[in-house]
């Protein structure tokens, strides 16, 4: 089984440019980084839950866990990183400094998991980046 990890940090409207990596394989790890050995029993365990939210959202399952404060996301079938599982939760760090933990487990090709992991990391490079005021 490939299994891939992410750790993805936003740190309070700032984004760490470190988990940028725009060419290269990328780290892999040999113990599910998520909690479930599998993502089959990762999305089998959270839609059995009472505790969860479940919607289907442009192909993706998406799951929302009050406590802790998590996003699981899970790729349909047509996604050529099918299956994956993808973990969000938010953190207090010290100081009090709010981030996004995210880690990826990614079942598919090595190719498409990478694939995967670098568009999160684009989007949440996009959602941690400065917003600019418009002018009124």
């Amino acid at each position: 089984m490939r299994v891939m990890l992410l750790a993805a940090i936003l740190v309070a409207g700032s984004f760490a440019h470190a988990l940028a990596q725009d060419s290269g394989p990328l780290p892999e790890v040999s113990e599910s980084p998520i909690g479930y050995p599998s993502v089959a029993a990762a999305l089998a365990d959270l839609q059995t839950r009472s505790d969860v939210q479940t919607s289907v959202q442009g192909g993706w399952t998406i799951i929302i866990q009050a406590q802790p404060r998590t996003l699981w996301s899970f790729p349909d079938a047509k996604h050529p990183a099918y299956p994956a599982a993808v973990r969000r939760e938010v953190v207090t760090g010290p100081g009090g400094k709010v981030y996004v933990k995210m880690q990826v487990l990614c079942e598919a090709s090595k190719l498409a998991c990478d694939d995967l992991v670098r568009s999160l990391q684009a989007m949440n490079k996009e959602i941690g980046a400065p917003r600019k005021r418009r002018s009124s």
